[in-house]
């Protein structure tokens, strides 16, 4: 087993975490927002179906925009597994961080 590590090296570390949770965050967002088109068109070529009846180009769009939100859904999942991953760095790290931190002793009352 390693020797403990000081403070100063764990903070150094614990920020590098905190920004990569910061953008896996971001990541996490853009795809929401990717998925929230995709879903636009799915609904848009669904409409078009509706109203006009399969054709080969509709059903060819349709399973386009499928393809693509399974994508993003996959995308998703690999970005919330990665912010998953950091936080429980992040965890760890804190965990470290209190077992390097000097102990405050309680005082005593007599003199």
């Amino acid at each position: 087993m390693s020797p403990p590590r000081a403070a100063p090296d764990i903070l150094a570390e614990r920020m590098q975490v905190v920004l990569a949770i910061g953008e896996a965050n971001a990541a996490i967002q853009k795809t929401q927002a990717l998925m929230g088109g995709v879903q636009i068109d799915v609904m848009n070529v669904e409409e078009q179906l509706e109203a006009s009846g399969p054709t080969p180009e509709l059903n060819a769009a349709l399973e386009a925009v499928y393809d693509r939100d399974d994508a993003a859904k996959a995308s998703l999942a690999i970005a919330q597994a990665k912010l998953d991953t950091l936080e429980e760095q992040l965890a760890e790290l804190d965990r470290e961080l209190a077992a390097a931190s000097p102990q405050a002793s309680p005082k005593s009352s007599r003199q």
